[in-house]
């Protein structure tokens, strides 16, 4: 599948800390039904962000969901 991706981290304060911005745009043909991908791929980056912020937060992060 030819497709391009840009995945953005932006660190900024914010009171008592720090915020992680994120931001990941793909592009590709439309036959190549990113769409139908988003939702799936949407869920395994938020599972890898919440793992980031816990390690983060209390310095351990949950195991990996198989």
């Amino acid at each position: 599948m030819a497709v391009q991706g840009v995945m953005t981290f932006a660190l900024k304060p914010v009171d008592g800390g720090t915020a992680l911005q994120f931001e990941y745009r793909v592009n590709g043909s439309g036959s190549s039904a990113l769409d139908t991908l988003a939702p799936n791929v949407d869920g395994v980056l938020m599972a890898q962000l919440q793992r980031l912020q816990g390690y983060v937060e209390i310095g351990k992060a949950s195991p990996a969901k198989p």
